[in-house]
């Protein structure tokens, strides 16, 4: 090959899940074509099913994980089917580069599940759940997918190695995903001054955070959970005794600042619903037209920004003052209105006062880049964008087994095992 023979382009199948109150499946084939490689066709994945919500049919949420496998299992079985070729010596999922998880929720080694937050007290704080009537104490995404695959394959003669397909199964918290999509959106668009390093806070539903340093996503290892400190409580919650609908700690930041927080202040959930149908579809938001219309009169009165801005800039705050100071902060979710970030902004500038002065952030105008909004809060099923965005970081650099190409900023080895890193996206200039 000449040196400037263009290299042929190398094709990447990929598969992504994302999980909250619903399970959604993609896929994509992904042609790479090296540093311009462009990315449309992650954005446009397949289903083979439709996403399928979960409904929570026992008043403790004991058949969640039941759902979720159930789900799962449907969609990996319509999968196989979709690609099933009788004259291949590999199956699909020997096929497959990648399998990316987006979860909320304690994660260990990137594949187990061994906590979520779901809203309710009587709810067991593991991921405890029954699968064929055995108490299993996590949800290890590894070995579900694989033995749902062992399954589907019982009868066939090829068979998938589900010792190299359990490798590629990699599983990174909701926030993380966010983050990944908020970064190559970035660098496609070219956006002026766009950071390499910035937080990502996704508050929603939870609130959550994800991180981008030099164009890698921090997945491995510690899955942030920092929606679970103590803040010091609105006035207004002081005044009416608002305590926080956190299971686990109560009036702690999610507990105090989560969607279900913000209903519960004037729409006290378990005192109005009279059957088990009613108490979920008040508190999981099955109406979600009246879930909507509530959370937007709220967010929209002054004390609903007031309490916003109280609660998320306590986590704004301290990232601020780290040692790894970001060149950004981005808010995303639901609470990404302008009229939030700036009672934010004007907050943290009280909290920071006359010390210290950086320069990244010492005048209004600098604070304004600083806390900014996010450019795909608004984008719909944004977490399985993001699962397959590291999915494609992770086959690429799995299949070539190189070093980050030019205008990378770290190495894996510099970086070690705290980061994966995902392809930055440019425009050919050629």
């Amino acid at each position: 090959m000449t040196k400037n023979a263009e290299k042929k382009p190398e094709t990447f199948l990929l598969a992504a899940f994302a999980i909250e109150d619903r399970v959604d499946f993609k896929f994509v084939e992904h042609s790479y074509h090296g540093d311009s490689s462009p990315i449309e066709e992650v954005k446009e994945a397949r289903s083979v099913i439709p996403s399928e919500k979960i409904r929570m049919r026992r008043r403790d949420q004991s058949d969640y994980f039941e759902q979720i496998y159930d789900f799962m299992r449907n969609q990996l079985i319509a999968f196989e089917s979709l690609y099933r070729d009788q004259n291949s010596p590999n199956t699909i999922f020997d096929k497959l580069d990648q399998i990316v998880i987006s979860m909320p929720g304690v994660i260990e080694d990137n594949r187990i599940l061994i906590q979520l937050p779901l809203w309710n007290w009587e709810t067991e704080t593991s991921a405890r759940w029954r699968k064929d009537g055995v108490l299993v104490p996590n949800f290890d995404f590894g070995q579900i997918i694989c033995d749902i695959v062992e399954a589907v394959e019982a009868e066939r003669p090829v068979k998938t190695n589900l010792e190299t397909l359990i490798s590629k199964i990699f599983v990174v918290n909701d926030a993380t995903a966010c983050a990944a999509v908020e970064y190559n959106f970035r660098q496609r668009e070219k956006i002026s001054n766009a950071p390499h390093s910035f937080v990502f806070i996704k508050a929603h539903t939870g609130i959550n955070v994800g991180m981008v340093e030099d164009g890698y996503v921090f997945t491995k290892k510690a899955q942030p959970e920092m929606g679970h400190f103590y803040p010091n409580l609105h006035p207004k919650d002081n005044e009416i005794g608002y305590g926080g609908c956190c299971p686990f700690h109560g009036n702690c930041l999610e507990g105090m600042i989560s969607l279900h927080s913000l209903n519960e202040r004037t729409w006290p959930v378990e005192a109005t619903a009279k059957t088990i149908e009613e108490w979920t579809a008040l508190a999981y938001g099955v109406d979600r037209n009246k879930e909507t219309a509530l959370f937007k009169a709220l967010i929209e009165s002054k004390l609903g920004i007031d309490i916003a801005a109280h609660y998320i800039a306590q986590l704004v705050h301290p990232l601020m003052l780290s040692p790894s100071l970001p060149e950004s902060i981005v808010i995303g979710g639901r609470y990404a209105r302008e009229a939030v970030l700036q009672a934010v902004r004007d907050k943290i500038s009280i909290m920071i006062g006359q010390y210290p002065q950086r320069s990244e952030y010492g005048t209004p105008k600098k604070l304004e880049t600083f806390i900014e909004k996010a450019h795909v809060s608004d984008l719909k099923s944004i977490e399985i964008i993001g699962a397959l965005e590291i999915a494609r970081g992770l086959a690429r650099r799995a299949r070539e087994g190189d070093p980050p190409s030019q205008g990378e900023a770290h190495s894996d080895k510099a970086q070690g095992d705290n980061v994966v890193p995902f392809v930055r996206n440019r425009v050919n200039s050629a």
